[in-house]
């Protein structure tokens, strides 16, 4: 598979589909995985190819420098060991929009090779060039992005996506994006506790700048409802530290009793 729409990449698991943007969809036969599927959204749908996809320790570009690939190799070890995952991670180039992607297969050697995979983390470079210019402490809205995708990561490992899809909820799309930023603060709340002078407020605006300005419920929420889950997984990651699946299914619960119109 050379190209796939992310917004239709094949979980293989419980009959739903999933990506990083958090187009979550039924799937009629979970068996099969069709790389010509079309983007739920036509033409906004962000295609991944994968002949781009880099692990972050070989990416030749300017995108980082050594220094600054030693400092964030270690935040995404944190990330995973914090929440209790095994991914890889790497950089690609978007062909539409800027994003990052969450992907349910390893692109990507993990961090821990002799254990199972949880898939595998990308931030597109375009995503990485508008964080660097819109951002005054790159490192902490990175560690916003990458932590969000941890969250999708944690819903399909311990089989969660189910709760999102089978309520007739017309904003079941919304719900699971949240619940991710629910998880980005999360892991926020953990790294003030190491860290007192830690920005977790970039955590927060980093989701809200990347809220819908239009609200639908096929949608990632308004910046409102972004910035407003990341500081109910702070909190709740205050009281609760050190546990992933107690993260996440607090961040179902919160995404599922919100009340939209």
């Amino acid at each position: 598979m050379s190209k796939l729409s992310r917004r239709n990449f094949s979980l293989l698991v419980g009959g739903v589909l999933c990506c990083s943007c958090g187009r979550v969809a039924a799937q009629s036969d979970p068996s099969v995985c069709d790389p010509s599927f079309e983007a739920t959204n036509g033409a906004a749908g962000s295609v991944i190819n994968y002949g781009s996809v880099t692990p972050l320790f070989e990416d030749t570009s300017d995108d980082f420098d050594d220094d600054y690939k030693n400092s964030f190799v270690w935040v995404l070890a944190d990330i995973a060991n914090y929440l209790g995952l095994n991914f890889g991670f790497g950089l690609y180039t978007e062909t539409t929009i800027p994003n990052a992607a969450f992907v349910p297969a390893d692109l990507i050697k993990p961090m821990k090779p002799d254990l199972p995979s949880d898939g595998t983390i990308l931030v597109g470079r375009n995503l990485l060039k508008e964080t660097r210019r819109v951002t005054k402490n790159l490192g902490a809205a990175l560690t916003a992005l990458c932590a969000h995708e941890s969250g999708h990561a944690l819903q399909r490992k311990h089989r969660l996506l189910y709760k999102f899809t089978t309520a007739g909820d017309s904003f079941f799309q919304v719900r699971y994006e949240l619940c991710a930023d629910f998880v980005c603060g999360y892991y926020g709340a953990h790294r003030v506790e190491r860290q007192p002078n830690y920005p977790v407020l970039i955590q927060a605006i980093t989701q809200l700048r990347k809220g819908d300005q239009i609200f639908e419920p096929s949608g990632h929420g308004a910046p409102k409802h972004r910035a407003d889950a990341v500081q109910a997984g702070a909190a709740f990651g205050r009281l609760h530290p050190g546990d992933g699946k107690a993260a996440v299914n607090a961040g179902v619960e919160y995404a599922l009793a919100l009340k939209f119109q």
